[in-house]
C-alpha cells in the first residue's frame, strides 16, 4: 500500500524513524544504547555500560541472565572489551535480530512497483517519503505553484481582461489564506480542488489548471484536477464567494 501509494500520487508514509529507514537499505545500520525501545531492557544494558570493574560487571550480568539467553549472547565475560562486545551483541538484538522478520516482509512488500530498488539506489532522496518530519505548512506559493496552468480565453479579448483580472484576484486571495485570518485554510482549498490535503510527493496527474467560472461561485472537478474561478470584477465579492462557495461544498468539491 505505501509503495502503490507513492507511485500513483497519494501520500507519502511519512512517519517512520530514521533508523527504520536505514534498515531497509543497509544490511546492518548502526545502533546505539538510545536506539532501544524497551525502558527496562535499556537499563539493563545501560546498568551494564556503567558497570566498571569485573566484580560489578559478573554483578550485573547475574541479573540479566535471562535478557541474555533471550538474546542468545551467553559467553564469559573477562575484561571491559569482552562487555563491551557483549553490550553491542545485546543492543543489535533487540533494535535490529528480534524485529528482522517484520523488516523484511516491508521490505518485500516495497519491492512492488521498483520502490525498494529506487531506495537502494538513492536513499538519500528517497528518505524524504519515509522518515517522520513535521508537516510543513502549505504557502500561496506553494498552491500557486500547484495551479501554475491557466486555460485564458484569447489575448486581446475582452474576456481574457477579466481573466486576467481575476487571476490577481486569486493570487491575493491565496495570500490572504496564508495569513490565517479568515475561517478558510490552504489546506481547505487544496482538499476542495484536488481531493488532496498534502502535495503529492510526485507531484498531481493530472497537472492541476485553472478555469473560469460563469456562475458567482467557484467549481472544481477532482478527477480532472480543474479549479474553476467565478468571474467577479470586485475583490471583496471574489473572496466572499470563493470563501462562502468552498466552505458549503459537499464532501471535497464539486465535480
Amino acid at each position: 500500500m505505501m509503495a502503490v501509494s507513492i507511485v500513483h500520487g497519494g501520500p507519502p508514509p511519512r512517519f517512520m524513524s530514521r533508523l527504520l529507514y536505514s534498515s531497509l537499505h543497509q544490511s546492518r545500520p548502526s545502533v546505539g544504547i538510545k536506539d532501544v525501545s524497551d525502558k527496562d531492557v535499556r537499563n539493563q544494558i545501560q546498568k551494564l555500560i556503567n558497570a566498571e570493574s569485573i566484580h560489578d560487571i559478573h554483578a550485573q550480568l547475574d541479573v540479566m541472565q535471562t535478557l541474555i539467553t533471550v538474546a542468545g549472547c551467553i559467553r564469559p565475560v573477562f575484561n571491559t572489551n569482552d562487555k563491551e562486545r557483549l553490550v553491542q551483541d545485546l543492543v543489535e538484538f533487540f533494535v535490529l535480530t528480534r524485529v528482522s522478520a517484520c523488516t523484511e516482509q516491508l521490505k518485500r512488500g516495497l519491492q512492488a512497483l521498483g520502490v525498494l530498488d529506487e531506495i537502494m539506489a538513492h536513499p538519500k532522496c528517497m528518505e524524504e517519503l519515509f522518515i517522520y518530519a513535521p508537516d510543513q505548512n502549505l504557502t500561496a506559493d506553494m498552491v500557486e505553484a500547484v495551479f501554475f496552468k491557466v486555460a485564458f480565453s484569447e489575448a486581446g479579448s475582452n474576456q481574457h481582461q477579466k481573466q486576467t483580472r481575476v487571476v490577481s484576484f486569486w493570487r491575493d486571495f491565496l495570500m490572504d489564506l496564508e495569513d490565517g485570518d479568515d475561517e478558510l485554510s490552504l489546506k481547505d482549498l487544496l482538499v476542495f480542488a484536488t481531493g488532496a490535503d498534502v502535495v503529492p510527493p510526485l507531484g498531481f496527474q493530472p497537472e492541476p489548471s485553472l478555469e473560469f467560472a460563469e456562475g458567482l461561485y467557484p467549481l472544481a472537478n477532482t478527477c480532472a484536477m480543474v479549479l474553476r474561478l467565478p468571474t467577479i470584477d470586485n475583490y471583496q465579492n471574489f473572496k466572499a464567494n470563493m470563501i462562502f462557495g468552498i466552505a458549503n461544498a459537499p464532501a471535497f468539491g464539486t465535480a
